[in-house]
């Protein structure tokens, strides 16, 4: 089988299942693969399946071509974490491919992912989150969506993904309950807090302002004057739009933080806080507790503070 045609087949497939952003991503680590393989890959190919395609046959790959490409990668100085995400939609395009009868086994099945030393997520200070939402960035339409945008990742942990992904309806009358369709299609219902309700209400009484405002540039999409933020003229935001101007935000305040660390701090406050952790893993949509025991780490510091005033033999009286 063609290795374009079995890509896009595998991409119409994948549309139904993942994210936009998941098989965006999936499909240009196949591009890349199949130019590497078709001698036309270069250090940073634009990889699009709109791109010329090597006259290549899935069933032709074997498991040095999948070794080879991995290791281009790494002498062009791709991290681990790069190789393994390849190695992953590869993996996954393989096995779809046997799923479906195309082969009898995949090229990637003796190919192992590398271990990744796992990174402590990145948290921001309770006060430091308190000083920069009790801070507006100012009373504009356009900011004050910016304002509530963080207050709600604050509030809810959701990841910038889901966010964008939120229409009017999806809030309830009083803007406490918000609800979402997280990763892997799950659809949850989560809390709001006040101060979060507070600043949805404030982008909602300015957002008519902003539907009215013409849009930036071209523009090759359709107005969805249904979503809940929006760009001038009722265009959905887009995650890496939310990701800049939260960038920008924090900067100002002095602070280095992204969509994800809002995620990471909510969980870890709510951690320190005294919530379990079974709670926790259900407003952040994990399947499995043990995603959720990463952020255990943080708290190191308060269970100790805990047991040396809680145990009878922890204190200097005892020694």
């Amino acid at each position: 089988m063609n290795a374009e045609a079995a890509v896009r087949d595998y991409l119409a497939y994948l549309a139904q299942r993942a994210s936009p952003h998941t098989a965006a991503a999936y499909g240009r680590d196949l591009v890349q693969f199949f130019n590497h393989l078709g001698g036309s890959y270069e250090g940073a190919p634009p990889c699009r399946v709109e791109a010329a395609w090597p006259d290549v046959e899935v069933e032709s790959v074997t498991r040095l071509d999948v070794r080879g490409f991995l290791s281009r990668l790494a002498e062009s100085g791709a991290s681990r974490t790069t190789l393994n995400r390849k190695l992953g939609a590869l993996k996954a395009f393989f096995r779809h491919l046997c799923e479906g009868g195309v082969l009898r086994t995949a090229p990637t099945d003796s190919v192992h992912l590398r271990r990744v030393e796992k990174k402590q997520p990145r948290v921001l200070a309770e006060g430091d989150v308190a000083e920069l939402l009790d801070t507006r960035p100012g009373e504009t339409p356009l900011l004050l969506r910016d304002w509530a945008i963080m207050e709600l990742l604050y509030s809810t942990g959701m990841r910038v993904g889901t966010l964008v992904r939120i229409d009017l309806d999806d809030l309830s009358v009083g803007l406490d309950w918000v609800r979402v369709v997280a990763k892997g299609g799950k659809e949850q219902h989560l809390p709001v807090g006040e101060a979060a309700v507070s600043a949805l209400s404030h982008y909602l009484g300015a957002r008519g302002e902003i539907l009215s405002m013409p849009p930036r540039g071209p523009v090759r999409r359709e107005p969805e004057p249904a979503a809940l933020w929006i760009t001038g003229g009722g265009y959905r935001i887009t995650d890496r739009s939310v990701k800049a101007r939260v960038r920008r935000h924090t900067q100002g305040q002095g602070l280095s933080a992204s969509p994800h660390t809002f995620r990471h701090s909510f969980a870890t406050h709510l951690l320190s806080a005294g919530a379990d952790l079974r709670s926790i893993q259900e407003l952040l949509g994990h399947a499995s507790l043990s995603t959720t025991q990463k952020y255990t780490h943080v708290d190191l510091a308060r269970l100790r503070e805990g047991y040396e005033a809680s145990h009878p033999r922890a204190g200097e009286g005892t020694r």
